[in-house]
């Protein structure tokens, strides 16, 4: 079967998806060279995650615009609009990444280019050329996952906020609710003495020995014990601690919150773990490969530093009874990958990707070697005398214009030479 060769000068660049074969029309314009069809599908991916980029930034805007000073302040309404507002900005940020990267992929060629020519093979066809696509869409994509990283510990925070207003709520409609049954129960006592005692008559003698039922029978009530926790100004808490606790209301329900942080995390740090141990061994590295793993290692290295906080606030909350230690399960060396490790680890990867994004040279521009016409051989005396033409190929000039003088020289030697051989014999 005869192949049909599509010119680079006029095929249709676009890349084929899975079971398409490449486009044999003609091509216009420039970066991508596309048909007219094709030509309308790239303006509508375009213009879709363009204005998904719009409304991206403005719910980025929004959430990077909240007030975090006052947030102690904040009621439950405000916090679910946050929130809600949150969520909205990582579900569009992600929708734009995705539209970035269908548009990437459809039209700018990387790694798919392997596999376009062997579509193009099987199916008769040869590819003189496609448009490989430059790195913008790369850079915004690292961008936009810098800010889905952002808006991720945001939404986080917020998080953590809801549940410390419910638990505020719970204890406080639980406060309540004893302080009715307190209520109740000193109202219930007093109608029993009221009802079983009986008056004394007036002009009953009371002597010393008498004494009131009412005031006989109170005994002495026993000192509850103070909670241990210290606040965040190392003073001592001094509410009374719960009945079978060591911690006050409020203190319990943030010791409980902050374990359940502290074991998510620690979760997730586990999870991650093999992945990073895989990255710092990995030997070939490219350009889309380094976006996602730096954003990666980042998370990571800010959930060693996020269970390192919760551990300390449990160890503040505990009164500081027992070893910092022991409160984290999770091995924060495993694999060998200290943070110290992964910190540089980072770093290095970051040095990589700079190198990676440097210019590489253009492999049709290199340095010429001068050419200079040989001499015409000895014994040719037909034909008229020919000087020696000079060499064609542009010669880039020297930094120091004061060298030219050896090239005029060489080239006069030349020249004598070749006079000498034509004519001085």
């Amino acid at each position: 079967m005869p192949h049909r060769r599509l010119s680079s000068a006029g095929t249709c660049q676009v890349v084929p998806r899975d079971n398409e074969l490449p486009c044999p029309e003609r091509g216009y314009g420039e970066r991508p060279r596309l048909c007219p069809a094709h030509r309308a599908e790239y303006g509508q991916l375009t213009a879709e995650y363009k204005a998904t980029s719009e409304e991206a930034e403005i719910r980025y805007t929004r959430v990077r615009a909240q007030d975090w000073d006052d947030a102690a302040l904040w009621n439950m309404t405000d916090v679910e609009e946050a929130v809600a507002s949150a969520s909205l900005c990582i579900d569009t940020l992600n929708r734009e990444i995705r539209g970035r990267q269908e548009h990437h992929r459809r039209f700018f060629v990387e790694r798919t280019l392997g596999l376009v020519l062997h579509r193009c093979w099987r199916s008769g066809l040869t590819v003189d050329g496609y448009f490989v696509g430059h790195d913008g869409h790369e850079a915004w994509i690292n961008r936009l996952r810098k800010k889905l990283v952002q808006v991720e510990a945001v939404a986080t925070q917020l998080g953590h906020c809801r549940t410390a207003l419910v638990n505020e709520q719970n204890r406080r409609a639980e406060e309540i609710r004893l302080a009715e049954e307190r209520r109740k129960r000193e109202a219930a006592r007093i109608s029993y003495w009221t009802a079983t005692s009986r008056p004394i008559p007036a002009s009953t003698h009371r002597c010393s020995c008498c004494v009131d039922p009412v005031t006989s029978h109170a005994f002495p009530q026993p000192t509850r014990p103070v909670c241990v926790t210290y606040l965040a100004n190392n003073s001592r808490c001094t509410m009374d601690a719960m009945s079978g606790a060591v911690r006050c209301q409020e203190h319990q329900d943030a010791f409980i919150q902050a374990l359940s942080s502290l074991r998510a995390a620690e979760k997730q740090y586990d999870a991650m773990g093999l992945s990073i141990y895989n990255i710092r061994y990995r030997g070939d590295h490219t350009v889309r490969q380094i976006a996602e793993d730096i954003p990666y290692v980042a998370r990571y290295l800010m959930l060693a530093d996020t269970i390192n906080a919760w551990a300390g606030k449990l160890h503040r909350l505990d009164g500081y009874s027992k070893p910092l230690d022991s409160y984290r399960e999770a091995n924060m060396s495993v694999y060998g990958l200290s943070r110290d490790v992964v910190d540089n680890l980072r770093k290095r990867l970051e040095d990589i990707r700079k190198n990676l994004l440097l210019p590489k040279p253009n492999p049709t521009v290199m340095a010429q070697e001068p050419v200079v016409a040989a001499p015409t051989q000895y014994g040719r005396a037909q034909g008229s005398y020919q000087a020696p033409r000079q060499a064609t190929t542009p010669q880039s000039r020297s930094e120091d214009e004061g060298a030219g003088w050896v090239g005029t020289l060489v080239a006069a030697t030349v020249v004598g030479i070749a006079t000498f051989f034509r004519f001085g014999r």
